[in-house]
């Protein structure tokens, strides 16, 4: 769908990655995450990341003060997990809003996609 209808697939995912994490984090959410550590926001990724996808595992992981790593890992085939666009500019346009919804300035980048022949998908985050 992306591809057929937009210059810029994975621009457009992220815009829809951005408009869902602001839908999903309402208001009393909102509230919590301005006066939330990125760390808390990033230890629940995991349980957010199910509430849109039944297939795979997103595992976050702290690194050292403002550093985290996570990975995903699922099935390739689009129609049983993320697919390319949702993993790369999707995830990680998600992740960098909700740590700036916290008062951060992230650095989000996919360091290893599934779709290039790594195992998993990282995703390197620093603020």
């Amino acid at each position: 769908f992306l591809t057929n209808n937009y210059a810029d697939p994975a621009g457009a995912m992220a815009e829809v990655a951005r408009f869902v994490a602001d839908s999903d984090l309402h208001s009393i959410f909102r509230l919590v995450l301005k006066v939330g550590a990125p760390d808390f926001i990033l230890g629940r990724t995991q349980s957010i990341y199910n509430r849109y996808f039944e297939a795979g595992t997103f595992v976050p992981k702290k690194i050292a003060a403002r550093h985290w790593v996570a990975s995903l890992t699922a099935p390739r085939d689009e129609e049983q997990g993320p697919g390319v666009f949702s993993c790369d500019a999707g995830i990680s346009a998600w992740l960098k809003h909700a740590l700036q919804l916290s008062g951060v300035q992230p650095t989000v980048v996919h360091s290893r996609c599934r779709f290039s022949r790594a195992p998993s998908c990282e995703y390197d985050l620093k603020w």
